[in-house]
């Protein structure tokens, strides 16, 4: 009797053993401790980066013999094939999805890690994001006034630019160990996409953004400190906390509120209010918002895997509009500014029709 191997099995099983392959995700670091290996930089603006680049699942099974990179190959068009066709009702396919995790450690950067890309396409149905935070900024009550990644003087915070940088250049430029690198982002054109030749076929369009928050380690680690002060509390907490952490001198009992790591309730709260400030379209937002109505159809929010909120780009996106020049594109001459939010609305939304994202009609 010949030996069984993965080569001389009926094709059916195989198929589902390459599939499985190509979707199996690595574990999502549980503590910041899993991340040793990241490269330090001296540079405040890198990010700790990881010195072993990611290979996309399937790479293993093309390298393997003939048999299984052709068949490896037709998984893979299966799957490119279904985010393809990701509008078209009634058609039973295979979901694309990319899953990241970012850690927010100390207050301070980022970790952000690959945990499956199945394979590289510029059409990904689901870009799943599970974030959790991470220690608090080690500081004393000297050196903590005036100190804050949550606090800025009227621009962006820290904490800001640093989940909106990995998520950009990766819907710009597609996955790579480069996206997650700098804190800090370039100021590029409104329209990127459609202001250099042959930029609208780069990075990646993604059907639905999924941002969940959830509750780390440290969390659970702090619980008690934090319910013991959450109860003399009164109104919102996520203020008060922030107040401590830049101003201790005033608040009685700092050094154990500043054990208390960003909640994932407050950090959710946080970043969605940013992110819906940046879908304005604002006088200082615009030229950083573009990429989010040319790349995504919609969001959606969740706190620990429960869907919190859905924001439909689309709809965002139909009720912008502006007469006065200082309400946009203060990155333009006044006399300009206008004139260009409705110039970019229209290529915004004829490239979200070639994309297959959705347009209120």
């Amino acid at each position: 009797m010949d030996r069984i191997t993965l080569t001389n099995i009926p094709l059916e099983i195989r198929d589902i053993i390459i599939e499985l392959v190509i979707t199996t995700r690595v574990p999502v670091p549980k503590r910041p401790a899993q991340m040793a290996g990241r490269l330090k930089s001296v540079n405040p603006d890198i990010n700790p980066l990881s010195n072993e680049g990611y290979i996309t699942n399937s790479l293993s099974l093309l390298l393997v013999n003939r048999q299984l990179h052709a068949e490896t190959k037709a998984a893979i068009g299966r799957f490119l094939k279904g985010a393809k066709e990701g509008n078209e009702a009634g058609k039973k396919r295979r979901n694309l999805t990319y899953t990241y995790d970012i850690m927010l450690v100390d207050d301070s950067y980022v970790w952000p890690s690959h945990i499956c890309v199945p394979a590289l396409s510029p059409r990904v149905d689901n870009l799943v994001v599970t974030i959790q935070a991470f220690g608090t900024c080690p500081v004393t009550k000297a050196s903590m006034s005036g100190v804050n990644a949550f606090r800025s003087d009227m621009g962006p915070t820290e904490v800001q630019w640093a989940f909106y940088r990995p998520l950009v250049n990766l819907l710009r430029d597609g996955p790579g160990p480069e996206m997650w690198t700098s804190k800090k982002p370039t100021q590029r054109p409104v329209i990127e996409a459609l202001s250099q030749l042959g930029g609208s076929n780069r990075g990646i369009t993604v059907g639905t953004l999924i941002l969940d928050f959830q509750k780390s380690t440290d969390n659970t680690a702090t619980n008690d400190i934090y319910y013991k002060w959450a109860a003399d509390q009164e109104g919102g907490l996520f203020q008060p906390w922030k107040e401590c952490r830049g101003m201790p001198s005033q608040i009685d009992g700092w050094e154990d509120v500043h054990r208390i790591v960003v909640r994932p309730e407050w950090l959710m709260r946080y970043l969605t209010m940013r992110l819906s400030f940046m879908l304005g379209m604002s006088y200082h937002t615009s030229q950083y918002s573009s990429v989010l109505f040319e790349r995504i159809g919609k969001i959606d929010i969740r706190l620990n895997g429960v869907n919190v909120r859905v924001i439909h780009i689309a709809e965002k996106l139909e009720r912008l509009n502006f007469s006065h020049p200082m309400d946009t594109f203060g990155h333009l001459p006044s006399e300009e500014r206008i004139a260009a939010f409705q110039k970019w609305k229209r290529e915004v939304i004829q490239l979200r029709k070639d994309r297959g994202l959705p347009v209120v009609e």
